[in-house]
């Protein structure tokens, strides 16, 4: 085949595939390895299952050496289920480690013969996803990009979005992978997985969809060892787990109509489809989930946990969107008024490039009732993103989430107000303020469960004080995420000063600003900013 030819292939979606061969696991070439959890007998013991601690594999090229240390007990926990069990589910909050713990139990399968890893995650937390693994292992990760595959030349991991996933499945099951990590496997909560059609002598016959959950439905049945990550389980009921469970372990909870009667009270309805609103055989469901699913809630990680914990995650440039217009004259006057003016402008319009990454991180804090603060620049911005938070606030069911707006254009009892009306809501709720406006000396935030930095601080006394917005006395602990746009002035930042700062601020206690910048060595780290912007410019 000629090049030409390859690249064609290449470009196509994976050839359609037979029910025949996923219909029974002796067709994936493994003997089914559930008949323990066909339905056990109503008299279950619904007490949590424990598991002998094992070692963390702080050896052979596994974890880094200080990774046991690091572990929470409910991550040690997670190493001690994949020592045992060969797929489970980390049913834990948002910014409490499942993507540690996920590393982790992997490398523990890893000492067990499994050698490559899939790891299928959003579209805008992959870079993230490599750099914790690349953080925490010795191995080297590659990103699959694009509708387009290319070869896999990892031999270790690999992470790619669900939203491509369609596109490489005939590549990845080339690639045979041993292990399958889901994050956001609620992402694959959907059903359909076939199409029914009528071949040319009038017969049905069923074909695999072309979507993300008929892909991961396929893959599934290849790996040996899965493992799903997930804040949400459940949107709307019950059945919602069906799917997610079914991935984890193959046709070891029977067809979505055996599930929905047996757990869900389904019934037909007057359409001919079924209503799963229901509960049914509860006792027994509820067993048979805790023999699968590492269960973690908000109050036992807090224990766990520092009150004010920080992460910074890279968005790629696919994971950004246009910036808000009108930056190339800002850019232009900016650049006649020195560095100091365009680091700010070009800072400006880094942060309006994460408003679409912002959306999917508000949304799913807003399923766990948490109210979030969101950062930027320059007036407009603020107030587009005000009017587009709004938007997509009125769009959640069952919920009235306000959207609290307020910048350098406000009086100060403005400002003060619209602050005081955050503090006192209790539920889902998210503040949009330019980071300027609310400086070190407003109280009140302290109640915010998620801060999200989308304009950085420029200077390393900003960033430290940022931190003190939250850090205060009555507060109840919170997850400041720094967002890095990559190819933009952010990564001048995250290098010269982010990176520094984040591996030892919780250890100082931010007890002496002063102190603390000059323990790092930051004094200069303003002008290695400020000229680096400058080169870019010349």
């Amino acid at each position: 085949m000629s090049s030409d030819d390859y690249s064609a292939v290449q470009r196509t979606r994976p050839a359609p595939l037979m029910h025949s061969q996923y219909c029974s696991t002796e067709a994936a070439g493994y003997r089914h390895p559930y008949w323990k959890h066909l339905p056990p007998p109503r008299s279950c013991n619904i007490s949590k299952r424990r598991y002998p601690k094992v070692q963390v594999p702080c050896y052979d090229g596994h974890l880094r050496p200080w990774v046991a240390d690091y572990l929470t007990p409910y991550q040690q926990d997670a190493v001690n289920r994949a020592a045992v069990e060969n797929n489970f589910m980390l049913y834990w909050p948002c910014g409490v480690g499942k993507t540690v713990g996920s590393v982790a139990a992997v490398e523990q399968w890893r000492t067990k013969g499994a050698r490559r890893v899939l790891a299928v995650t959003k579209a805008g937390t992959r870079a993230q996803f490599r750099r914790e693994i690349e953080k925490l292992t010795y191995h080297k990760v590659q990103i699959l990009r694009g509708q387009t595959p290319t070869d896999i030349e990892a031999d270790s991991w690999a992470v790619i979005s669900w939203e491509i996933l369609p596109y490489w499945l005939t590549t990845l099951q080339a690639w045979q992978p041993d292990v399958l990590v889901l994050d956001e496997i609620h992402t694959g909560k959907n059903k359909s997985r076939w199409q029914r059609l009528i071949n040319e002598e009038g017969r049905p016959y069923w074909k695999l969809k072309e979507n993300r959950v008929a892909a991961a439905y396929a893959l599934s049945r290849q790996c040996r060892y899965r493992l799903g990550l997930t804040a949400t389980p459940i949107a709307k009921d019950r059945s919602d787990l069906w799917g997610q469970l079914d991935f984890l372990e193959p046709d070891g909870w029977g067809k979505f109509k055996d599930f929905a009667m047996r757990y869900c009270d389904a019934a037909e309805n007057s359409w001919g489809g079924l209503d799963t609103g229901g509960k049914s055989e509860s006792v027994e469901f509820k067993a048979r989930l805790m023999t699968m699913m590492s269960i973690v809630d908000q109050r036992e990680a807090a224990k766990h946990l520092p009150a004010l914990r920080t992460q910074t995650v890279y968005l790629g440039a696919e994971d950004q969107c246009r910036p808000v217009g009108g930056f190339k004259k800002i850019f232009s006057k900016a650049a006649k008024s020195g560095a100091m003016a365009l680091r700010e402008a070009k800072l400006a319009e880094a942060a309006s490039r994460k408003r679409v990454w912002l959306k999917q991180v508000v949304a799913e804090a807003w399923e766990h009732d948490q109210k979030v603060v969101a950062f930027f620049g320059r007036r407009e911005i603020v107030e587009r993103v005000g009017e587009e938070m709004t938007k997509a606030a009125a769009k959640v069911k069952d919920k009235t989430i306000p959207v609290f707006v307020a910048h350098g254009g406000y009086t100060d009892s403005a400002r003060d107000q619209v602050l005081q009306d955050y503090v006192n809501h209790e539920g889902s709720c998210l503040f949009v303020g330019s980071y300027q406006a609310f400086g070190e000396a407003y109280d009140g935030f302290q109640c915010t469960d998620l801060a999200v930095q989308a304009m950085l601080p420029s200077t390393p006394r900003e960033t430290i004080q940022a931190r003190g917005r939250f850090r205060r006395l009555g507060g109840n602990g919170c997850l400041i995420l720094y967002p890095v746009a990559e190819g933009t002035v952010d990564e001048h930042i995250a290098s010269v000063l982010l990176e520094r700062l984040e591996d030892v601020v919780d250890i100082s206690g931010d007890t002496d600003v002063g102190e603390l910048v000059s323990s790092l060595g930051l004094e200069d780290a303003e002008d290695e900013i400020l000229a680096s912007i400058l080169m870019d410019e010349m």
